[in-house]
């Protein structure tokens, strides 16, 4: 399982461009969950650190990939427990959860755990003009969950374009478990320092693969890049 430092979750409602509300805090650790072969079920673990009991749903949904888009479905493969509970102020609860099947698994399972508030949250504010107002809304919270493999692989090539100022990557995915990609780092030949950096939050599924396209100045274009992932550092030069 990975695990990540304590995350807290805040959701920020601004009012007529005055005050801003924090609404209820909550701790979720993990926040991205990896089932190793092995193993069969795993857990998260939420905290209520506001103020009022809040009764919460927890369900999942299919995660899947196509022409570069993120795609969800309803499913029944994972098992989640408790799917909903009251949690207090202060307390914390455990939610176990596991898929269906016992299967060997040829390929990485991929969904996202979601945790929603049921009943809607009333937030208070002040305007300009002194009149107290009220918001209602529900938080809603999302947890990657990876069921690897019986025999992970990883293979991710990296094919580069460049067209005038504009230099196209594309990252292809063949082998059958995610790449998280990190960063984008652009470099002139062997120099240490990038001419242009992007850091990145993605996913790229097996049997996927993402583009990215970058406008750059000529006087500061690239002979290689090296994308930044959670299997390590790819690099490859930049071709006319």
């Amino acid at each position: 399982m990975y695990l990540s430092p304590r995350i807290c979750i805040f959701l920020l409602l601004l009012l007529f461009g005055t005050n801003i509300i924090a609404a209820p805090v909550y701790d979720l650790m993990p926040i991205r969950v990896t089932v190793d072969s092995g193993e069969k079920t795993s857990s998260i673990t939420i905290k209520n650190r506001g103020d009022e009991t809040a009764l919460l749903q927890v369900y999942a949904q299919k995660w899947s990939q196509l022409n570069g888009k993120d795609q969800y479905q309803k499913t029944q493969e994972v098992i989640v427990n408790p799917p909903a509970f009251n949690l207090a102020p202060g307390e914390q609860q455990v939610i176990r959860l596991g898929l269906r099947s016992d299967n060997a698994r040829e390929q990485e399972q991929i969904y996202k755990l979601y945790i929603k508030e049921v009943k809607p949250r009333l937030a208070e504010t002040n305007n300009q003009f002194g009149v107290k107002s009220g918001t209602r809304f529900i938080l809603e919270m999302s947890v990657p969950v990876f069921f690897a493999p019986e025999n992970p692989l990883q293979i991710a090539t990296v094919t580069t374009e460049r067209k005038g100022n504009q230099i196209q990557v594309r990252l292809s995915n063949e082998g059958n478990v995610h790449q998280r990609v990190k960063s984008l780092k652009f470099y002139v030949n062997d120099a240490t320092d990038p001419v242009l950096m992007k850091e990145e939050a993605s996913y790229v599924f097996p049997h996927t693969e993402r583009e990215w396209i970058f406008n750059i100045e000529k006087e500061k274009m690239p002979t290689r890049v090296i994308i930044e992932t959670s299997q390590g550092q790819i690099e490859q030069k930049i071709t006319s």
